[in-house]
């Protein structure tokens, strides 16, 4: 094969080329310090770096939900806590009357009875706390899980030949039984509302009390006694100055599972325990107490100047004070399971950062040695070309 002048110096001019990208690649490279400017620099490094990218990112998007999962487990373990507070202060409240000097001092009784309501009410506002829009302990409802407008009647107790006996306790005969509730209706006092309702044999009526006054007297009609803003079945008649005790309190209407935490490929950890278990007492979790009903009886009691009563709502307090508690070991562990978890995430993404940087990280020194060669190689280069040019144009001149 003949070499003519213009193939030599045509070869010369792109292998003169080819370094001078070469030279702009290394520049490039040594500038941004990253080896990877573009797919083609090394594709499977670049394969890499996506794969890191895309992991890394997923790590991101569960740290942003395991910040949120703590930031609420966190609210809601502060909130249980001064709930299980204010039972702790209503026990204390309770021994205090029980069977004391003060009972049947109105002024004394009352003034205690504020505290219960005191009580009650940082209770309730404890248990609907929201976390941006969200409360700590709807479940999985964004609907408010207690609502003063969404009222129920708690368990019917009943006291034999009430003022003589002591015995305050769940009724065996099921004498009387809640109708319905409304609202609307004549006489409602809201929540919470303390009812007490006696049988009086000789008139053949019963006496309603409600919060400590007494509002009159109800015959019943068809075994039922309408009360104007609740209705309650009568099934068995009572005897004399048998008395029977309900609460008027917020109902739960949020959701029955947990808001639960979503960390990726369908699992999930357990978020706040739900106003149901921790207001309401549902079982497994719960210990089947209401708080609210206790608070609210306990009010009641000390504005009826009764320290028997006061005394018979000692267990229910001590109850609702232990599923508290219980409460807040659970908490306490998911709030550990989440912190664990960030913990681990922490590190994941360390070492994907880690990992991404050092796949798309320049060498340094191998750069400035890979700069040097390319110099050097340029500078023979050109120098060739030249000799080359030169020959051409002298072969030209001939």
């Amino acid at each position: 094969m003949r070499v003519t002048q213009n193939m030599m110096y045509r070869s010369s001019a792109n292998a003169l080329q080819d370094k001078y990208g070469k030279m702009h690649e290394i520049q490039e490279a040594t500038l941004s310090g990253r080896r990877l400017n573009k797919p083609s620099d090394d594709p499977s490094s670049a394969f890499r770096d996506i794969v890191f990218s895309s992991n890394l990112s997923q790590v991101k998007s569960m740290q942003r939900t395991m910040d949120m999962a703590s930031e609420r487990l966190t609210m809601a373990e502060t909130h249980i806590d001064i709930i299980h507070e204010k039972l702790v202060d209503a026990e204390t409240l309770a021994v205090k009357f029980a069977n004391s000097t003060v009972n049947g001092d109105p002024e004394v009784m009352t003034a205690a009875s504020r505290e219960a309501l005191t009580m009650y009410e940082e209770a309730f506002k404890y248990a609907t706390e929201s976390l941006d829009g969200i409360p700590l302990f709807g479940g999985g409802r964004t609907k408010t899980p207690f609502d003063v407008n969404n009222p129920t009647i708690g368990s019917i107790l009943k006291r034999p030949q009430e003022p003589f006996g002591s015995d305050l306790s769940a009724q065996t005969d099921m004498s009387m039984q809640a109708n319905s509730l409304s609202t609307t209706g004549t006489g409602y006092p809201g929540v919470p509302a303390s009812v007490r309702v006696t049988y009086n044999a000789t008139a053949g009526d019963y006496t309603v009390n409600v919060n400590g006054t007494d509002t009159g007297t109800v015959t019943p009609a068809n075994n039922e006694l309408d009360m104007g803003w609740v209705k309650m079945d009568i099934a068995n008649t009572p005897t004399d100055q048998d008395a029977f005790y309900f609460e008027v309190f917020p109902d739960y209407q949020g959701g029955t599972a947990d808001r639960a935490i979503k960390i990726g490929d369908g699992r999930q950890l357990p978020g706040n325990v739900t106003g149901e278990e921790l207001i309401e007492g549902l079982e497994p979790r719960g210990r089947n107490i209401n708080i609210f009903e206790e608070l609210s009886g306990l009010r009641g009691a000390m504005l009826r100047a009764d320290s028997d009563e006061v005394a018979a709502r000692i267990d229910g307090l001590q109850e609702g004070r232990a599923q508290a508690s219980d409460m807040q070991v659970i908490t306490g562990i998911r709030t550990a399971q989440v912190e664990s978890i960030q913990t681990t995430l922490g590190y994941d993404q360390a070492t994907l950062e880690t990992a991404k940087a050092k796949n798309g990280e320049v060498d340094l020194f191998a750069m400035i040695s890979k700069l040097e060669q390319t110099n050097q190689a340029l500078q023979v280069m050109t120098i060739s070309e030249r000799t080359v040019l030169d020959n051409s144009i002298l072969d030209f001149i001939r």
